[in-house]
């Protein structure tokens, strides 16, 4: 034991605490490539929900499972901003398509 007797069984806790990184982690990549494309709608609807779920979600997870519930919190409102943003940014993808799939002809690019 690196931090002593006193900590011992809180592994379980850090496990969970360590899930809700992990989900926050794999949504970065698409956080920042909606930022990259300027859609701050987007990053804006995504992080309401998460406030929505950590409200909804979090306060009876962490009432019944105490420290444990926080990582769970965690992951699920990360897990739903993630979501969000992927389908906000796979409708962007196909406005694109069409756009330039309508323009490309008057622009004489076909």
């Amino acid at each position: 034991m690196i931090f002593g007797d006193q900590y011992s069984g809180l592994g379980g806790i850090v496990a969970t605490l360590c899930l809700g990184m992990l989900v926050r982690v794999a949504g970065v990549p698409i956080d920042s490539s909606l930022a990259a494309l300027r859609e701050g709608r987007a990053m804006f609807v995504a992080i309401i929900v998460q406030l929505v779920v950590v409200v909804l979600a979090g306060i009876p997870l962490i009432a019944r499972c105490g420290l444990n519930g926080v990582g769970y919190t965690m992951a699920l409102a990360y897990g739903a901003t993630a979501a969000i943003q992927w389908y906000w940014f796979l409708q962007c993808d196909r406005t694109a398509a069409v756009t330039s799939e309508t323009t490309a002809p008057v622009l004489g690019l076909n």
